[in-house]
Order: structure tokens, then sequence, then C-alpha cells
């Protein structure tokens, strides 16, 4: 049986962010009929702000929320994952410019994150062209030490630069990630603290 904690101090916490879920209902909907980004290794699929350009004003109402916490986003990554069945997502790190973090809004379903320790003899590798993400060379977690597993049923806060997985507990399940790049390398409580203060002022 999984052991779920609360949280793993600096790595993935609990985060205290109003959010308004009809809001990212209506959004999503909106978009459902948009070709999904789909990656092989998840059945998962991601509407991004790079799956279509004019995202970025459908989304503007979010956008322009987060952009007061930081203005820089991953476009690989922010928007929506989605997942009509119990799938996954391997363990991988994220990629991006000086540290980065997401901000998952669970909208409904519920997930689980599994860490892992992550260390530098670790051989991780990019898959399939993509460029923003990598897995173990090895394509398997058997060798991987876990550091934890959290139920996403709130926001969190995720720390990109462990290995971590996806694993679909309850389907359909719809999510939202803000991933900032290229920002000033705040610590983790610290730029905790910035996104609470901000997106609830």
């Amino acid at each position: 049986m999984v052991k779920f904690m609360e949280e793993i101090k600096d790595i993935l916490e609990y985060i205290d962010v109003k959010y308004n879920k009809q809001l990212f209902i209506d959004l999503f909907n909106k978009c459902r009929s948009i070709e999904p980004t789909r990656f092989i290794e998840t059945t998962s699929v991601s509407r991004a702000l790079i799956t279509k350009g004019n995202f970025r004003e459908d989304w503007k109402e979010i956008l322009d929320h987060h952009a007061k916490v930081h203005e820089v986003f991953d476009e690989h990554a922010t928007g929506f994952n989605y997942s009509d069945d119990n799938g996954y997502m391997p363990a991988h790190i994220d990629l991006a410019e000086q540290r980065h973090y997401n901000l998952l809004l669970p909208i409904y379903g519920i997930a689980e994150i599994n860490v892992y320790k992550t260390t530098k003899d670790i051989k991780l590798t990019f898959m399939h062209g993509q460029t923003h993400w990598q897995v173990p060379e090895n394509y398997s977690n058997k060798n991987l030490t876990k550091i934890g597993t959290v139920k996403i049923d709130k926001p969190v806060l995720l720390n990109t630069d462990y290995l971590h997985d996806v694993n679909i507990k309850e389907a359909p399940r719809l999510n939202w990630v803000t991933r900032w790049y290229g920002m000033k390398n705040y610590n983790f409580s610290e730029f905790k603290n910035l996104v609470e203060t901000t997106l609830n002022g």
C-alpha cells in the first residue's frame, strides 16, 4: 500500500492558492477540440502554450494573473494536462533556464506524484526529439530511490529539478500547470511565499 506524505519539504509541497475551478473547466472545454500534444511515454495529453499560438489570448485571464509572480512561462508545459484513464508519466526531470517551479492546480480527478532521489550518477537522456525533459537512460524506475509519494488532490508547488513521475488514480483527470522559468534563483520557501502572496493578493 502506498504511504502518502503531506509534503516532501522543499521539493513538493501543498500551497495555499485560491482559484476558480469553473473558469479552468470552461477554458478547457473551449480548447478540447484542438489536437493535443501527445507523448509516447504517457497516456495523458497536453494542451500547452506551444500547442497552438492563440492559447496565449484564450488563456489571458489566467496567464495575466500568474504573470504577476513572474512573466516568463515555459511554453512546453504551461497549460492543461488531461487523462481519460488511469495513465502515467514516467520518471523525468523538466529542464529550463535557472531554477524553475511548477504550480499544479487540480481541476478534477486525482493523481499521485512519486519523487526520486536525483544524483549526478543517474544517466539521463532526451526521448523522441524532446528537448525540455529527460528520463533515466535505462527507462526504468527499478534503480531509483523513492523519496516519497504525494496525492495531488489540492494545489502543489513542485521543484522539477528532481526526478518525478505522475500516476493517475481517479480519471478522468484534468490539471492545470504553470511553469515559470528564467527567473532569479529563489529557494523553495521564498518562491512558495511569493506565489501565495501574489496570487491571493
